[in-house]
């Protein structure tokens, strides 16, 4: 597989998982208890980095002259069915939703990981985008951990 091939289809792996991370924090907002809706901003941070992240690498995509992909994965849709069901029988327990989220967030940094781990087989400019992304992503997964383990006010 050529450099540019495999810098898409890397490219759009990573949309994906933006794509399944949206969708899993859309989820996650639409079962938590009326106590813990205050957490439904964290989660639309969420959804717009990703946003912002699939826009970036999509241009990148488009630059090269490849087709991005607007789905979510196989995977990410079991897991979400998986958080459903699991969410549905703890009845959307707080610490049941946010350790669902924080997986989901460590899956994303594995990704990262491992595209990071082949970085050799992408063409330099989508390294140096993707390297950046990961920056970002693993200090708000840091955040968000000490976040989500902190007792939530009420306003």
């Amino acid at each position: 597989m050529s450099q540019k091939t495999n810098t898409i289809a890397t490219l759009n792996e990573l949309i994906q998982m933006h794509h399944d991370r949206i969708e899993g924090y859309k989820l996650a907002s639409r079962v938590l208890k009326e106590e813990d809706k205050q957490m439904i901003p964290l989660f639309e941070n969420c959804c717009e980095e990703s946003r912002n992240y699939i826009a970036q690498l999509a241009e990148m995509v488009w630059q090269l002259d490849g087709k991005t992909t607007l789905r979510t994965s196989l995977s990410g849709k079991l897991f979400r069915f998986w958080m459903q069901v699991k969410t549905n029988l703890l009845h959307q327990n707080r610490a049941a939703i946010i350790g669902l989220c924080l997986f989901g967030e460590y899956a994303l940094q594995k990704a990262y990981e491992t595209v990071q781990n082949r970085a050799d087989e992408l063409l330099e400019d989508a390294s140096t985008l993707i390297t950046n992304q990961q920056t970002i992503l693993k200090r708000n997964y840091h955040i968000q951990k000490e976040t989500y383990h902190q007792p939530f006010m009420v306003a």
